[in-house]
């Protein structure tokens, strides 16, 4: 089963899963567009996508905290 790595808009995260749980989510979403698909595996490898996953959500959360510092 083909795993993905997106990025999903609504719940500004970085997600993993398979490729009907993206179209599904992507399909009921206001924001279409802003899913951004980063990586697909042919294999499933869960512990190598929680890590990615998990490192791509807190260089976005440090990211956020910084450019709200150059904000205020």
């Amino acid at each position: 089963m083909k795993q993905l790595i997106w990025y999903n808009p609504d719940l500004k995260e970085y997600q993993w899963g398979s490729s009907s749980h993206y179209k599904i989510l992507r399909a009921r979403s206001a924001n279409k567009d802003g899913f951004t698909l980063l990586f697909k595996f042919n294999e499933t490898n869960q512990s190598l996508a929680k890590k990615i996953i998990k490192e791509l959500n807190s260089a976005r959360k440090d990211e956020s905290w910084e450019a709200e510092l150059k904000e205020a």
